[in-house]
């Protein structure tokens, strides 16, 4: 896939980043640190993609795999800095 079509499908399915980001959490949609990580989670998915299953799934789930690993990673930070190490 060329970077034109790349960049044509996170065009056509960038609505997908919200409304991901809503089913994980409120918080996360309205955190724009959240919503970038499953912008990269969808260009993920468009370098993923081979063309033979349908890309919506595979965006969805990289997308939502992104935002979570966003979370954990400041939850773990909060947790860190709590126990002092």
């Amino acid at each position: 896939m060329n970077r034109a079509e790349q960049e044509a499908l996170i065009i056509k399915y960038r609505y997908l980043v919200r409304s991901v980001a809503y089913s994980v959490s409120n918080e996360a949609a309205k955190d724009e640190d959240a919503l970038q990580n499953g912008l990269i989670g969808l260009w993920e998915a468009t370098k993923k993609w081979d063309g033979n299953r349908p890309f919506e799934p595979l965006a969805r789930r990289c997308i939502r795999c992104n935002i979570i690993d966003y979370i954990r990673s400041i939850h773990h930070g909060k947790l860190s800095a709590n126990d002092g190490s």
